[in-house]
This record gives structure tokens, C-alpha cells and sequence, in this order.
């Protein structure tokens, strides 16, 4: 497919929704675990656990995100793609960065609690990426 700039658009918007869940539920798992030394075995397991269930969307994402970036360099140029890229990295590390530090200003024994329910939510799927973003699964499923 080679999709015009809005259709870029949209479609990298739904990447940048898919990347950033990715980005977020691996940082909080690790942020967790170093707080947490006796959560860190239950936290690798939710991330095993979380990865199996959305390996085919990460998959699908990648693609499109490579396809449309392609796309960019071709009919636009180098330099667009190049920021285009930029722009939903800086984006996605910059959200992260923001919930990391919300988790990390609160109190120890908040903390922990959180960091208990996340590991639980992740292990009962209620971070799927089919739950957490579903329009933007759609979108990435629907990409030819």
C-alpha cells in the first residue's frame, strides 16, 4: 500500500498507540522489578505472558511502521522520513517517561501495591493491546 500523507498519518498514529502500550507496560514490569526484588519473577512472567498474546500485533506494527516510513522516503524524502520517525520516537519515550516518574513519586508501600495489581492486570490480559488499544489494532490488522 502506499498511502497518501494522511493515511500516514492515521496509520502511524495506531503504531504510535500499539508502540507506546509496548513501551509503557516493559518499563513499568522493570520499574517494578528493580523497586521489588521478590516481584521480579512474577513481572518477567506477566511480560512473557503479555508478549505471547500481542506478538502477532507487535509483528503487524513493525511492518507498517517500516512500510509507511518506506513510503515517506520515496515520495517525499529522506529527511521527512527521518523526522516523521523522530517525531513518534521522541513521543512514545517522552508519555513513558511521564508514567515512570508517576509511579516512582509514589510512596514506597503505594507503590508496591501498584506494582502488585499492574502485574496482576498484565497476567489476566487486561493490558492486550486488543483491550488497551483496540482501534488501533484494527488499524494495523486492516493495513495491506
Amino acid at each position: 500500500m502506499n498511502p497518501n500523507y494522511e493515511q500516514a498519518q492515521r496509520f502511524m498514529q495506531a503504531v504510535a498507540k500499539i508502540l507506546l502500550r509496548e513501551q509503557l507496560t516493559h518499563t513499568l514490569l522493570d520499574s517494578c522489578s528493580a523497586s521489588y526484588a521478590h516481584l521480579k519473577s512474577s513481572a518477567e512472567q506477566s511480560r512473557k505472558k503479555w508478549h505471547d498474546m500481542n506478538r502477532e500485533t507487535l509483528t503487524r506494527t513493525k511492518r507498517v511502521q517500516k512500510s509507511v516510513i518506506q513510503n515517506i522516503h520515496e515520495t517525499q524524502s529522506p529527511q521527512n522520513a527521518e523526522k516523521f520517525s523522530r517525531d513518534i520516537d521522541d513521543l512514545i519515550l517522552n508519555s513513558v517517561a511521564g508514567f515512570k516518574q508517576e509511579l516512582e513519586n509514589k510512596s514506597r508501600k503505594d507503590r508496591h501495591y501498584v506494582c502488585n495489581r499492574l502485574i496482576l492486570s498484565i497476567s489476566a490480559g487486561d493490558w492486550d493491546l486488543s483491550r488497551q488499544a483496540p482501534k488501533a489494532v484494527k488499524q494495523i490488522t486492516d493495513f495491506k
